[in-house]
């Protein structure tokens, strides 16, 4: 009985697994994964990015049949939380996503957790080093402070939950377990939603208080908790400092006991954290100061040298977050070393810890005024920030001091070019190259702004330049095929974009690009193929599925440009232009309804997109909705009143439903804006025909022809004005125009014969053909 209660969970988590790699092209390869207090833990794939992540798994069923929306937006708080946090401390938030009643996070994948970690050295039987207990303490204090300075607190700090990536980094990740400190804590819910496990890591006073007061008591008792993370804190230090299993059983009852394999600094520090007395417990900010200094004293000046050479190594080897740890106690052992605090920002800008790089390049200046590579990399630091104007001073700056930088002029035209400011972007890039002219990023960059500036020809140039320099740059490739297809050098254009196919296949933007220039060509069958492979790289390119839909609505598939469409909407409900496009195709098809409800949702996203109110005013008018299809129609003349084609069909509702006189009014509106628009002249021959004024109608048709002497049926419609004025000849004239133009003309035929005295009997039909402009 109890394996097949057991089996029902991991039945449920291999049906998660198969949702997750068919929707979200992540292949789960460890369901077991980790366990945190309240959700499932699993490790996955991508298998775009080919690299390994892990994902919480949120439970936000409501027990019953529905979601919960409290759970709901308690796990969007969470993910929100994650990925709003830029802390080395923190896993790193990566996606986030609802598959049915539960909810996704997708994290950074981490090795171990410190459990695991102890458990290592055990099996070795060996103690782990004070260096690293030290370092450890000094990163999860980190986060509890940062944690505090957010107003937050952590209500499960554990072995469990505490992580080390591959770097012998702190990562926290169990951020669910984070609740803001202004929320009302109650007892009930931590007997109910706290693990039994994790209890142990609360301070023992906190229960005691429970144990012995009222309901209400223990609810004003539990603010206690807010302190607790201090008491965990101490526990997993404890633990790592090698507590065996009987001295955690007695320190509730017999308090700390002193470790032999420790030091008496870290005997001192912990007995106070552990103490059974809250009052004799460290701040949070006096155990950051107790344990930075005992970080420090660990390493003397004597050591600095071969620290900053183990830190060069792990630079070297791109092992960042080791590199900063070594770099870090480079700069606490020598405070004014121009040196260390250089690439202790240079670190912390890898890190992406812009705030803290740019504080450390300002302590190398304060050292150092005259660095200039120390201004270019703290610029590049602002930049980063989004701070763009302080960048472009340290550019200066640093070119004040070094006026053969060519990098910093680089790095100037990067910084002017985010700000918009093109010309000056190009004159730095040009300076650049004056120095160093083998620079081909930097051709590249100006290719880029001559093209923004419109500059096709001087963007082509400059591209070129680079390949001369780097022919293997498939970016440059790339941007230099867009630059040809502007100046609508499709050929060219194509060969490019095949190019940088060979040296990159696996650039999905490439072949998406390609396909646009073959459908620019007319080529559709060859643009098709093209998006099929954007879409095998990267299934979510939206916009791949996009312009697949306008290969095949080209070719009259109807049908796979909806399948198109309606993928790239599934991908990205707001792509207004799609639902708009998906409006058009079901229109094709004749399903009205579904094209109704396209453009009604384009126009929830965009309400001002004018052609998408016509072609709503077109689909009603189709299903008979005349007064809706009207107020469409007014809607698109609001936003564009100058929309010729809107004005006429506006004019061809009225005339549908009698009103002669509104229908004359917008055909004239329509040709005031295109005097040329030669159906709009038959049409309105039609509505003077419909009031009896033969005269009008027979001038209007004639305007229309001599701009469109080709227009059969309005040689049709000036036969029968004709025949109506008695005027035989002329009527039959106009109707053998129409059949030379069009032999098939059944009505024309029979009206015809009516004029030549053949069928005197029958009447003659008169055919309003209405113009449609669905573009």
């Amino acid at each position: 009985m109890q394996q097949e209660q057991d089996s029902e969970p991991l039945k449920k988590l291999q049906k998660l697994a198969q949702q997750l790699e068919q929707n979200k092209q992540l292949r789960v390869i460890d369901l077991d994964g980790q366990k945190g207090s309240f959700d499932k833990i699993i490790i996955a794939e991508n298998l775009i990015s080919k690299s390994q992540q892990a994902i919480k798994i949120i439970s936000i069923f409501d027990g019953i049949d529905q979601v919960s929306q409290k759970k709901l937006q308690d796990a969007k708080k969470e993910a929100l939380f994650l990925k709003n946090t830029n802390h080395q401390n923190i896993v790193k938030y990566c996606d986030e996503f609802q598959i049915g009643f539960n909810y996704f996070i997708v994290m950074e994948k981490c090795e171990k957790n410190l459990q695991q970690f102890i458990e290592d050295f055990k099996s070795q039987e060996t103690e782990i080093p004070k260096h690293i207990i030290v370092n450890f303490a000094c990163q999860i204090l980190s986060v509890i402070n940062y944690l505090r300075q957010q107003n937050l607190v952590l209500r499960d700090l554990s072995l469990r939950n505490i992580l080390i990536d591959n770097h012998n980094q702190i990562k926290l990740y169990d951020v669910g377990l984070v609740k803001q400190v202004q929320e009302e804590f109650t007892f009930s819910l931590i007997l109910t939603t706290f693990p039994k496990r994790s209890l142990f890591y609360y301070p023992p006073e906190l229960f005691e208080q429970f144990e012995m007061s009222g309901e209400q008591n223990k609810k004003d008792q539990f603010k206690n908790l807010l302190d607790g993370d201090i008491w965990a804190f101490g526990i997993c230090l404890y633990a790592l400092a090698g507590a065996s299993q009987q001295e955690f059983s007695s320190l509730k009852s017999k308090g700390y006991q002193k470790l032999t394999s420790l030091d008496k600094s870290l005997n001192s520090i912990l007995s106070q954290i552990l103490s059974l007395d809250p009052n004799q417990r460290p701040s949070i900010l006096q155990l950051i100061d107790t344990f930075e200094d005992m970080r420090k004293q660990i390493w003397t000046s004597d050591d600095s040298a071969d620290l900053f050479q183990r830190f060069l190594q792990k630079k070297k080897a791109h092992q960042w977050y080791l590199a900063y740890q070594f770099i870090s106690i480079c700069c606490q052992i020598q405070q004014n070393n121009e040196t260390y605090w250089h690439y202790l920002g240079y670190t912390q800008n890898e890190l992406n810890f812009f705030s803290e790089s740019i504080k450390s390049y300002q302590k190398c200046l304060e050292i150092n005024p005259k660095k200039d590579i120390c201004f270019m990399n703290l610029a590049i630091a602002y930049k980063e920030k989004g701070m763009i104007d302080e960048a472009i001073k340290s550019y200066k700056k640093c070119l004040e001091i070094n006026p053969k930088e060519d990098s910093c002029y680089y790095n100037l035209g990067i910084a002017y070019k985010d700000k918009g400011m093109l010309d000056e972007a190009i004159k730095a890039y040009q300076k650049c190259l004056e120095i160093n002219p083998k620079k081909e990023i930097c051709f590249y960059n100006l290719g880029i702004a001559y093209k923004a500036k419109g500059l096709i020809d001087e963007a082509i140039q400059s591209y070129q330049k680079c390949l001369e320099i780097n022919p293997e740059k498939d970016t440059c490739l790339h941007n230099l095929g867009i630059a040809y297809k502007a100046k609508g050098l499709l050929d060219e254009a194509i060969k490019s974009y095949q190019k940088c196919i060979e040296i990159n296949p696996k650039k999905d933007i490439y072949y998406m690009n390609l396909g646009l220039a073959y459908m620019e060509k007319g080529m559709l069958n060859e643009a098709i193929k093209q998006y099929q492979k954007c879409i095998e790289i990267n299934p979510k390119e939206d916009s791949c599925y996009f312009n697949l839909g306008i290969a095949y609505e080209n070719k009259g598939m109807s049908g796979e440009a909806i399948k198109s469409y309606q993928k790239c909407v599934e991908i990205n409900p707001q792509h207004d232009s799609c639902l708009y496009n998906l409006g058009i195709a079901y229109k094709a098809k004749g399903m009205l309804d579904e094209a109704i409800k396209s453009y009604q949702k384009c126009l929830e996203i965009n309400p001002k997109k004018d052609i998408c109110l016509y072609n709503l005013g077109i689909a009603y008018k189709a299903k008979g909705v005349y007064d809706e299809a009207i107020k469409s129609y007014y809607k698109c003349l609001e936003i564009n009143p100058k929309h010729d084609n809107c004005h006429m069909n506006l004019g061809l509702t009225y005339y549908d439903k009698g009103m002669l006189d509104d229908a004359i009014k917008s055909y004239q509106k329509c040709l005031k804006i295109n005097p040329k628009h030669d159906i709009c002249y038959m049409n309105l021959g039609i509505a003077y025909k419909g009031k009896g004024m033969l005269e009008e109608a027979i001038q209007f048709y004639q305007k229309c022809l001599e701009i469109n002497p080709k227009k059969d049926s309005c040689y049709y419609n000036l036969g029968i004005a004709y025949k109506a004025k008695g005027m035989m000849d002329k009527a039959i004239q106009s109707y053998k125009k129409c059949l030379s133009l069009n032999p098939n003309h059944k009505n024309c035929l029979k009206n015809l014969e009516i004029a030549q005295g053949k069928k005197n009997d029958r009447k003659i039909i008169e055919i309003n053909q209405p113009f449609l402009v669905l573009n």
